[in-house]
């Protein structure tokens, strides 16, 4: 069946100049999130990708879903891609799984002072680390003869 041809056709003409977009320039070869993440009072957001029990390992560390109504305002304020999840979860499509099938990563949140707390024991881990390679004691548990290492730390 033909499509019936309109012979008065207005069609609005919009002037856009660089004046009338407000967002930031971001220079084409520069570092930049593909994925923004909301600045939340009290909390650090992150995504995580819906695979091999990495949802249920963020829950049991304390993260917590980001809430859409707390996602709103910052999606307003950013250029970031929309929720197409069916759900009630913030995610986004982020690739495919070994079997072909939708990888998601879902927005999750933690509070401030646990994450403080996470990277005090990360930092305490690598400083071990550090010690080891300036004794020379690195991969081995017993110690191993080094004749010399000259290590500055930073």
């Amino acid at each position: 069946m033909p499509i019936p041809k309109s012979e008065n056709v207005t069609v609005p003409v919009v002037n856009v100049t660089k004046s009338t977009i407000n967002r930031a320039r971001l220079p084409f070869n520069t570092h930049n999130l593909r994925l923004p993440l909301p600045d939340l009072d009290g909390f650090v957001c992150r995504y995580f990708n819906d695979e091999e029990g990495r949802i249920d390992r963020a829950l049991d560390a304390g993260y917590e879903f980001v809430n859409p109504i707390e996602f709103r305002s910052f999606k307003q304020a950013s250029n970031v891609a929309p929720n197409n999840d069916l759900g009630s979860r913030i995610s986004v499509l982020v690739g495919f799984d070994d079997q072909g099938e939708p990888l998601r990563a879902y927005l999750m949140k933690l509070k401030s002072e646990l994450y403080e707390e996470d990277q005090v024991r990360k930092q305490e881990r690598l400083d071990e680390i550090d010690e080891s390679i300036k004794f020379g004691r690195m991969g081995d548990p017993q110690g191993s003869y080094v004749k010399e290492i000259n290590y500055k730390a930073r």
